[in-house]
């Protein structure tokens, strides 16, 4: 093999250092080290980028000459030329040393060669180069290949390198990195404290790079929480992030959501500390979002109140006073009207909840306009579908808080009676919409679990069961529904198939534990050892979430300590469509629900699949959600007071097979006809509630405590 044919092997697999080695071996020259260097190096990039280099103009030896050429340190004459195909315009143009560092797609297209030859030892100088030129201002990248040559650079422990190429990774991308780390995190089971250890090093080598900035920290923390499955490794390095930005109370509650996340032991979270700078920093929409997550640590009822009125102090510190007298609609208009204010629209808890009543509401003369201030997906069904039935449709981001005021003065041309906000502070930044008077009631429904308890929100859509244990006098005022608060849209599925077809032995009791991981406790995960053990290890607990490797290192780790094996133990990865995921459902036998933050639409997913629910019913709204489904289904023999009863129930659905049979024979024939199931009969009681409160503010009076009579079954 001739030493041409040696280099050209090297580069087809990769091998950059034996192809490099040649080069400086045998001297390759142009032309022929050019045409192997053009093979080597032109890509695509989204079908339309390439990047092309002109043989005729390169008299460099090796690759250290062709990289120093592009980032103009080459003892060349400045007539050296490169040929770049420009990214936008399509067209070739002709870059010269002096003149390629004022072009953004240059610079990355510079990567691109460091990345394709291995030429990591001008990494740093291109970065050193680049950022002189943009001292302080970091130019945020998109290109798809960077978190993948980022991967590689932390694989190879070149960490100022890799350190060097994050600062300029979109949040998208650092996500993709974080997702790809993850499985080298939590996979790799042999070499853990290994990658461990790298990971740290990089981490370490991120902190003390000088353009590391407050926002890049944050988008960092962010990523790797938010959707890159990387909380754990955030929650181990927590320390040393704030402590480079020991003053951010923004970094502090994003690292307090991971630790919610990934900690079972709710009891080890340093929830208060994170509170009190919170509230210090009098940040209404990072307190709201905090205040979402608190729920999750388990509070008691009097702690949660607590709570709640600092936020509504620090709002009327932050704010005048909300003057409420908005002029009622004349009480001679027949017709209610009434408006939606979502981010969630979609295939969501939310979407799925009001996609199923949203055909009824005329029948009740109601009619509704939407505000949709999320993303928009002209694919998505559910949205399809509360479009479809809105007598109008706004968009407006919520992102931009200036537009709210808008947004405001369209819904009072519109003349809505109320302004329905679904999202609560699961995302806060849609309760702005609320402050503008923009109709004379404001209500709260489905959201997270409990109240808003701020000056501007009237009344909350709730039922007799979920708030049954708070004072009276808290918060604002109650619309009771008589059953559920809320109904659930439902969908076909095949309901023929087996344990087998999702490779489960069809004879191995299945517990279903599919639940967001921020709601599983160490309290949940000790109560499923309890079972396990006196059913001699003989079932299977399902969880979701397969697709995250930290989740199922996690849940694997914690139950092992418990003494359950990891036969005993399943995950599920997200199924599409939705119906796919219901047949799933319904080969389960029975539902775990999670304690003090209960399953939610998940629960109601696994009803209308015909798997029960056991539930163990607390005192707060987010403990007693599926509590109220089991009662307004009739299965209130599944609710239970403790955990011994919870672990006694469980055991006693395995070994009297005919209890759970006739509980999966009730959800069959009672589930069409339900108000969690049928929009027809949950909408009459849900519009009969509103139109108390509405019509009593057509008449002037204030709002109270509603109690609205019982659906018609």
């Amino acid at each position: 093999m001739s030493d041409l044919e040696k280099f050209r092997l090297a580069m087809l697999q990769r091998n950059f250092e034996r192809a490099e080695f040649i080069a400086k071996e045998v001297g390759l020259r142009a032309p022929k080290f050019a045409e192997v260097l053009i093979a080597a190096v032109g890509f695509e990039r989204d079908g339309e980028f390439e990047l092309n280099v002109a043989p005729s103009e390169i008299r460099n030896e090796n690759f250290q000459n062709i990289t120093m050429l592009l980032i103009g340190e080459n003892s060349l004459d400045k007539k050296e030329k490169i040929q770049f195909r420009d990214e936008y315009s399509g067209k070739k143009i002709w870059i010269t040393p002096a003149n390629w560092l004022s072009s953004e797609s240059i610079y990355v297209q510079v990567l691109a060669v460091c990345y394709q030859l291995g030429l990591i030892s001008c990494l740093n100088k291109t970065h050193a180069r680049w950022n002189f030129h943009k001292k302080y201002r970091v130019t945020i990248l998109h290109d798809a290949f960077l978190s993948n040559f980022c991967h590689s650079l932390i694989q190879n422990e070149l960490y100022d390198a890799a350190s060097n190429v994050f600062i300029h990774l979109s949040e998208y991308l650092m996500a993709d990195l974080a997702r790809k780390l993850s499985v080298d995190f939590y996979a790799d089971a042999k070499h853990f404290d290994m990658n461990k250890g790298i990971l740290s090093n990089f981490i370490h080598s991120l902190l003390k790079n000088e353009f590391f900035t407050r926002d890049r920290c944050f988008s960092f923390v962010w990523s790797f929480t938010k959707v890159g499955n990387m909380r754990l490794f955030i929650w181990d390095h927590s320390a040393h992030i704030i402590s480079a930005f020991p003053d951010d109370v923004g970094i502090q509650s994003v690292i307090f959501r991971s630790d919610v996340h990934v900690i079972f032991d709710k009891k080890k979270i340093k929830s208060m500390d994170v509170w009190g700078s919170v509230l210090s920093d009098t940040n209404f929409n990072l307190a709201g979002r905090l205040a979402y997550h608190l729920p999750f640590i388990s509070p008691s009822i009097a702690k949660e109140i607590t709570w709640s009125n600092e936020i509504r102090k620090m709002w009327e510190e932050i704010y005048s006073t909300v003057d409420r007298s908005v002029p009622a609609q004349p009480l001679a208009q027949e017709q209610f009207r009434i408006t939606f204010a979502s981010c969630f629209f979609q295939n969501h808890g939310i979407g799925h909840a009001l996609a199923g009543i949203v055909d009824q509401l005329k029948q009740h003369g109601f009619v509704y306009d939407a505000v949709s201030l999320g993303s928009e997906r002209k694919d998505d069904v559910f949205q399809n579908s509360i479009r479809h039935h809105a007598e109008e449709w706004l968009h407006e981001p919520r992102n931009d808080v200036s537009s709210m005021t808008q947004v405001a003065q369209w819904v009072n041309k519109r003349r809505s009676d109320a302004i329905i906000n679904l999202d609560g502070f699961m995302d806060p930044e849609s309760l702005n919409l609320l402050q503008h008077n923009a109709s004379p009631l404001n209500i709260y429904w489905i959201g997270h679990g409990g109240k808003i308890n701020l000056p501007f929100i009237d009344y909350t859509i709730t039922d007799k069961f979920v708030t049954k244990k708070y004072p009276e006098n808290f918060g604002e005022k109650e619309i009771r529904l008589q059953n559920s608060f809320v109904s659930f849209l439902p969908i076909e599925f095949d309901d023929k198939l087996t344990k087998q077809d999702f490779n489960i032995p069809n004879d191995r009791f299945v517990f279903l534990c599919f639940n967001n991981p921020i709601k599983i406790t160490k309290e949940y995960l000790t109560c499923l050892a309890d079972i396990a053990k006196v059913l001699n290890y003989s079932v299977v607990f399902w969880f979701n979430y397969g697709d995250s490797a930290e989740f199922v290192y996690l849940i694997l780790k914690e139950l092992s300590a418990l003494g359950v094996p990891k036969s005993c133990v399943k995950f599920g990865r997200r199924l599409e469509p939705k119906s796919v995921h219901f047949s799933r459902l319904a080969v389960s036998d029975v539902a775990l629900d999670t304690f003090h933050v209960n399953m939610a639409s998940g629960a109601l997913d696994c009803m209308w699949a015909g798997t029960p629910v056991v539930s163990l019913v607390g005192e707060n709204y987010t403990s007693r959600i599926c509590g109220s489904f089991n009662e307004t289904i009739g299965l209130e023999n599944f609710n239970v007071e403790t955990r011994e009863e919870y672990v006694a129930k469980a055991i006693q659905l395995v070994r009297e097979p005919r209890l759970l049979w006739q509980a999966r024979q009730h959800l069959q024939a009672n589930k069409a006809k339900s108000p969690l199931f049928n929009g027809e009969v949950f909408t009459a009681g849900l519009c009969a509630g509103l139109k108390l409160a509405i019509e009593r503010s057509r008449r002037g009076e204030a709002p109270k405590h509603l109690d609205v009579p019982g659906h018609v079954d």
